[in-house]
């Protein structure tokens, strides 16, 4: 972790303001504000007697947005590195599964992005691979990932280790509809709610997850009204005005501690 005496050079220096984007190796220390971008409320937490505030993490809109008629040449779109905790083999379990519920359909067709950090998954592969069911694109640049996500029925993230998935953000920008493992305290309440296009499933149930993907693939979804969740949410202008209130809260203070931010947002209540 060559970032973490960076880190820790600036903590010394400067005001302590802690983004948790998974990482707890900085958990304990005497931070002031917390930003979260999982639970959509601020709170005061006890425990750490710190100030924790909700995040609307964004994507940049101006590359991930809808785009209407364009051809749906892919059933799933999977993005991220290829490595065990990302979850892309549990797809080859999943596609056996669907064989056997689904014996007279055609299995759904895959495109795979991401740097190859792991070729456990491509070791179990190969047969899939061969029949053309399994397209994997390696790095891509933005704008061909925008392409992507219109170009596919839904949004499959099937890993064991993730904290408010950026993809999963763009897609939704983009009107995919998405399927994500349902690991505890990894995605924000608002993806949780919102489950008419966002299913959650235990990423270790291949047959309901099977189920899921045949249901989820025999809907039309409305990608505009996909979209406009995450304008709701988790938009541009929402981190800015957060940010800017941050800025705001420690100019007007005459010193600086934890209480100036509980006192300047509204804390609901103790978790």
């Amino acid at each position: 972790m060559w970032w973490k005496y960076i880190i820790e050079d600036l903590a010394r220096r400067h005001f302590l303001i802690y983004y948790r984007g998974g990482r707890r190796i900085f958990k304990h220390w005497p931070w002031s504000l917390e930003i979260n971008d999982i639970f959509v409320k601020n709170v005061l937490d006890r425990k750490y007697e710190r100030a924790v505030i909700y995040y609307p993490k964004c994507v940049n809109e101006e590359i991930f947005y809808p785009i209407h008629n364009v051809k749906k040449r892919f059933d799933i779109l999977m993005v991220g590195d290829i490595k065990l905790s990302k979850g892309q083999w549990r797809m080859l379990h999943v596609l056996n599964a669907y064989k056997r519920l689904y014996p007279n359909q055609k299995l759904p067709s895959i495109c795979m992005v991401g740097k190859i950090k792991d070729t456990y998954f491509f070791r179990l592969q190969y047969e899939y691979k061969l029949r053309g069911i399994i397209q994997y694109k390696g790095k891509v640049s933005r704008d061909q990932l925008r392409n992507y996500y219109n170009a596919s029925k839904l949004y499959v993230h099937l890993g064991d280790n993730e904290q408010g998935s950026r993809t999963m953000l763009e897609a939704i920008r983009c009107g995919t509809p998405c399927m994500f493992s349902n690991i505890p305290h990894m995605w924000a309440e608002w993806q949780i709610q919102n489950n008419d296009f966002l299913k959650a499933v235990n990423h270790n149930d291949y047959e309901f997850i099977a189920r899921t993907l045949y249901n989820m693939l025999q809907r039309e979804y409305d990608r505009t009204v996909i979209s406009k969740v995450y304008n709701k949410y988790a938009n541009v202008k929402l981190t800015c005005k957060m940010w800017q209130h941050i800025v705001k809260i420690v100019q007007d203070a005459s010193s600086l501690d934890k209480n100036i931010f509980i006192n300047g947002f509204h804390i609901t209540k103790a978790r």
